[in-house]
C-alpha cells in the first residue's frame, strides 16, 4: 500500500489502470548495475556455452555496462578473444593484430 500511495497520479491518471501497471513493473524490473556488468564480462569465460551463446552473453554485457555504442564491436571482438576455449584460434587471432 504504500508503494501504491507513492505514486503522485493526477485526477486523469489515476483512471487509467495502464498507469499503475506501468509504474509497478519499473518498480519491480531488475535495473542494469553498469559495474556489475563490466565485472561479469571481463570474467566471463565462454566454458560450455557454444560460441553462439558466448557472443549472446558478450552482446548483453557489452550493452548493460553502458560502454560507448562506436567502441561496442571493439569490445566484444577483445572479449571474445580472450575469453575463448580454443588457444589455438586465440593464437591465431594474436596473430591478425589491429586487422581483426
Amino acid at each position: 500500500m504504500e508503494l501504491f500511495n507513492s505514486w503522485d497520479l493526477s485526477a486523469d491518471d489515476q483512471k487509467k489502470l495502464k498507469n499503475y501497471w506501468e509504474r509497478f513493473e519499473n518498480y519491480v524490473k531488475p535495473h542494469s548495475n553498469e559495474l556489475i556488468a563490466a565485472w561479469e564480462l571481463h570474467n566471463l569465460r565462454q566454458g560450455t556455452l557454444s560460441l553462439e551463446e558466448f557472443i549472446a552473453k558478450l552482446r548483453i554485457l557489452v550493452k548493460e555496462a553502458n560502454y560507448p555504442a562506436e567502441h561496442h564491436d571493439r569490445f566484444l571482438r577483445d572479449f571474445l578473444v580472450l575469453g575463448m576455449n580454443s588457444d589455438r584460434v586465440r593464437k591465431d587471432c594474436f596473430k591478425k593484430r589491429n586487422t581483426l
